[in-house]
């Protein structure tokens, strides 16, 4: 599970239940303030003040990234915009799928990804189709045809 440092988890504990949706977890008594677990779906982080677990670094606030995947990119954003449209990032698109990104007040980013068919996979709840084995080196491009591809005008 990620941990992400934030300078005041009061301060931000609001936003990650009102605007990103999570859903607040484990808080040890003794830790009240300093750290808490939070949820998305099946996706768990914990979010952490510099004194709310041994070890957590203090150097750097805002540096964290953590990609959540959903199944509907755009309708996850226009929920998020609703509740808080300017820190809500536009749905962007590349070959590994559409997502969005919403910074938290201490700059961390949380990219919500919902994967394209072509990088889709065998993940660990077993949704995804396999990868298709890459064709052999061996292959040459001389035996493919050339010219228009049907359809072409």
């Amino acid at each position: 599970m990620p941990v992400i440092q934030v300078s005041d988890l009061d301060e931000v504990r609001p936003f990650y239940l009102e605007v990103l949706g999570f859903e607040e977890g484990a808080s040890p008594p003794d830790l009240q303030g300093q750290f808490s677990a939070f949820s998305y779906g099946s996706s768990n982080i914990a979010v952490s003040t510099a004194s709310g677990l041994p070890s957590m670094p203090t150097e750097k606030l805002g540096s964290a990234m953590i990609v959540i995947e959903v199944p509907d990119a755009m309708g996850i954003r226009n929920v998020m915009a609703k509740r808080h449209e300017e820190v809500v990032g536009a749905i962007e698109a590349g070959w590994w799928g559409a997502f969005f990104d919403v910074r938290d007040p201490n700059g961390n980013i949380f990219r919500f990804l919902q994967k394209s068919e072509q990088i889709a996979f065998e993940g660990s709840d077993g949704s995804g189709p396999p990868i298709p084995a890459a064709p052999d080196a061996d292959d040459s491009a001389g035996d493919l045809e050339s010219g228009p591809v049907e359809g072409d005008s």
